[in-house]
């Protein structure tokens, strides 16, 4: 995950069709149907396990949402398709949003369902409450977070200091 979004030659996102109004069969159904139409797009992907927090309906507070990601992967010469895939399929499954990288860049945003992108590192900081994070499934143990990777110095720092480092 962390070498794909570190990659400038290409873009990539990371999206899911789950919603808590569903059940988790329903949702595996519906991250398929979209796994297809990545697929037919002619795009790589990779299911990563996520982590999200994001308001009950009822309460209105934070409560904590696993849900199976899908990692997209673009190529080179892309030509910002995938960014308008991703906003497109952020507001047909009805998603909060979707983090997106584009090529030229190390720079991750949000795309949200009003088709708005907000930068990344002005919606988290490293000492915030983790409220995210995704994994390969199957291939480690290490998660990353949004704010912080279980063992130390995290996803985002690790990624601030190697943009820094450049």
């Amino acid at each position: 995950v962390f070498r794909h979004f570190q990659n400038k030659k290409i873009p990539v996102g990371i999206i899911t069709a789950f919603r808590d109004e569903f059940e988790y069969g329903q949702n595996v159904k519906r991250n398929k149907v979209l796994a297809s139409k990545i697929k037919k797009a002619r795009y790589g992907f990779v299911y990563v396990d996520g982590h999200w927090k994001e308001k009950d309906k009822d309460t209105g507070e934070l409560v904590d949402v696993n849900e199976d990601s899908i990692l997209v992967i673009g190529s080179e010469n892309d030509s910002g398709k995938l960014k308008g895939l991703l906003t497109k399929w952020v507001k047909e499954y009805n998603q909060d949003a979707a983090l997106f990288k584009d090529a030229g860049t190390t720079e991750i945003h949000f795309i949200t369902k009003s088709g708005n992108t907000d930068p990344f590192a002005q919606k988290f900081s490293q000492k915030k409450l983790e409220i995210g994070y995704t994994k390969l499934r199957g291939r480690s143990k290490n998660v990353f977070s949004f704010d912080e990777e279980r063992d130390g110095e995290g996803w985002l720092g690790r990624m601030e200091r190697l943009i820094k480092e450049r």
